[in-house]
């Protein structure tokens, strides 16, 4: 009696490791849409171990940006995006990733002033501002293309350092720009910052 009890036990065990297993097979997950709705950028402040978002005047080796981009999952962007996208039956957890099918093809920085005088006002500097993975500063034009995030949420953030300071202290207004594959531009203009 014991034995057939144990072996039904073990019968029972194996066919639920099947079953969840089965229900939990994420290479079968589909992939995720998100819309890029609009941006905004911030100043930082780099020059503490912790970055900081500047309110009148950073140093100017250690000044960035913090590119937001605003993204939904729904069809059509709204004002007011929630963060919740939808509700799970089931507790296995696989990670969605997540793509646009309007990806950026183009990224420009601006400053309203001059950095040096072969770089005045007006010119594009997204060569000079560099994006940190984390481990190390890459081109800012990595973000151009398919950006893909592995799990949903309503901002992706990039922060963009500065690798070409202006020669002088002075006022600088930076405008970022965007604009998506399919035409749509999306500008924000930074508050205006001393860098000393």
């Amino acid at each position: 009696m014991k034995i057939k009890t144990v072996l039904l036990a073990l019968a029972l065990i194996s066919f639920a490791d099947v079953i969840l297993v089965a229900c939990c097979d994420c290479d079968s997950e589909p992939a995720g849409l998100y819309k890029i709705c609009d941006i905004n950028i911030a100043n930082l402040d780099n020059s503490d171990l912790q970055i900081t978002v500047a309110s009148d005047t950073v140093p100017k080796e250690a000044y960035a940006l913090e590119l937001n981009l605003n993204i939904t999952t729904n069809e059509q962007c709204a004002k007011s995006m929630t963060l919740f996208s939808g509700a799970y039956a089931t507790s296995c957890e696989c990670a969605i990733d997540y793509y646009t099918d309007n990806p950026i093809v183009d990224l420009r920085v601006v400053s309203t002033n001059d950095i040096n005088p072969n770089l005045p006002a007006g010119t594009d500097l997204s060569n000079y501002f560099y994006l940190f993975d984390g481990f190390e500063y890459i081109p800012s034009s990595t973000i151009i293309g398919n950006y893909v995030i592995d799990d949903y949420r309503t901002v992706i953030t990039h922060q963009l350092r500065l690798m070409e300071y202006p020669e002088a202290s002075g006022m600088q207004t930076f405008v970022v720009t965007i604009e998506l594959e399919d035409g749509t531009v999306h500008s924000s203009q930074a508050p205006t910052i001393y860098l000393k």
